[in-house]
């Protein structure tokens, strides 16, 4: 029912030369990072369709944040990061995206102290071409509400048509569970 294989000698695109039907129809669940290369794990014959412009965060983890079994999370993982500070996930967002005003819908759940007033995460909309930063939130702890999963709402504005990522890093020690990222045009534009 899974596969787990790694980049380190490309097993990984070894097994789609040679498994390419069961491949096909396989979904990639998690990412994990060991040492110097990625061990991926994937569900054979999954069912389950990816909206555009969904993103399980798992799928995009930086060494040091690990994906993690989690029932109340979409795909039953979600990445967890704990008590580390520094990069999380980094999402390219889609390719180019036209001019206008977008929402990024951010489910995280943490826990730490309730240090009033200072930033627990930062959430960053980066352009990769222009490189710079096009929004940026910053959450503390009060932001969240515990041991459930949140919504946040990001939203931004772009001028010109950028390649887009976000760009998730903890700020304070404490834990940290990313599970899905959304984009979306802005209603009200």
């Amino acid at each position: 029912t899974h596969v787990f294989t790694t980049t380190a000698f490309r097993e990984n695109l070894i097994l789609e030369e040679d498994f390419p039907q069961d491949m096909a129809g396989a979904r990639l669940l998690a990412r994990y990072h060991i040492w110097t290369t990625q061990a991926l794990l994937y569900e054979m014959k999954s069912r389950v369709e990816t909206p555009p412009g969904f993103y399980e965060a798992e799928l995009y983890t930086f060494p040091g944040s690990m994906p993690r079994y989690d029932p109340d999370a979409s795909g039953g993982f979600a990445v967890h990061n704990k008590g580390r500070k520094g990069l999380v996930a980094e999402v390219p967002l889609g390719g180019k995206s036209p001019d206008g005003r977008y929402r990024l819908l951010v489910r995280a759940k943490a826990r730490m102290k309730k240090s009033a007033g200072k930033s627990f995460v930062r959430m960053e909309v980066r352009s990769r071409s222009a490189r710079r930063i096009i929004s940026r939130l910053d959450l503390s702890g009060e932001d969240f509400s515990g041991e459930t999963y949140t919504d946040f709402s990001f939203p931004f504005e772009t001028k010109k048509t950028r390649d887009l990522f976000l760009r998730f890093t903890v700020l304070e020690e404490g834990d940290l569970w990313l599970d899905v990222f959304r984009l979306e045009s802005d209603p009200d534009e």
